[in-house]
């Protein structure tokens, strides 16, 4: 039995724009972690469930089954056989039970994916969701440069550059240790974005060495984060 100090039905109503599936991993004595990476494998999401667990855990999750309950204020899951047994109460007081057939989890080397590094080597920002979500409102495109611009209070462009088009938004950011820069798909960071907002309105932004663009609640870290590839410019 599974008790989640996370809002899942918030969580995969966002994921549902990411990916079919969410997997449920953890090893013993250990954090479980919801883990989500999509199609193109250049997004992946893991977030801290809240919990340790007793034994090595690994199960997946169709996400449309889950996202419907996004009323609901705490969740209890029970897996057994192959068959998840959800259960939640709503803010008005219905408990609600389901039964939801589960996935064989398609990624391969959880191990990896939990273990990956994403130490902030190159910059740290701390930017608001509202202001980064209205910023990316404004682009189009699947290309875009965000610029940070060391200060307290610093500032974020985000610059798109087409043959017909180039747009710069400027977010106000209240700090930037150290100015960097990367090339993303905006439709990638909003979905990073829009996933953690159920757990935090402001995020922690910085650079692995590998050139990896980090996101992580700023109240939150390690455990609770997503990396989103860097574009090579052609």
């Amino acid at each position: 039995m599974i008790q989640l100090d996370i809002p899942l039905g918030k969580v995969a109503k966002s994921l549902s724009k990411v990916t079919d599936e969410i997997i449920l991993y953890g090893r013993a004595g250990e954090r479980l972690y919801l883990i989500a990476i999509d199609p193109s494998q250049s997004l992946l999401i893991q977030i801290d469930a809240g919990i340790s667990l007793d034994e090595d855990f690994k199960a997946g999750l169709p996400v449309k089954e889950v996202k419907e309950t996004s009323k609901g204020v705490r969740y209890t899951l029970d897996y057994d056989g192959g068959v998840w047994s959800v259960t939640y109460e709503t803010t008005s007081g219905l408990k609600v039970r389901k039964r939801i057939t589960g996935l064989e989890p398609t990624m391969p080397e959880l191990d990896a994916v939990v273990d990956m590094d994403s130490r902030l080597v190159n910059g740290e920002a701390l930017v608001d969701y509202a202001s980064i979500s209205q910023a990316l409102g404004e682009i189009d495109g699947d290309s875009a440069i965000l610029r940070f611009i060391q200060g307290k209070p610093g500032k974020l462009l985000i610059v798109t550059n087409r043959p017909d088009k180039e747009v710069e938004v400027e977010v106000p950011v209240s700090e930037v240790s150290k100015g960097f820069e990367v090339r993303v798909n905006p439709s990638l960071l909003e979905r990073a974005i829009d996933a953690l907002e159920p757990l935090t309105r402001s995020f922690r932004m910085g650079l692995t060495e590998k050139g990896v663009l980090v996101i992580e609640p700023s109240t939150h870290s390690g455990g609770t984060r997503a990396l989103i590839a860097p574009l090579v410019e052609e």
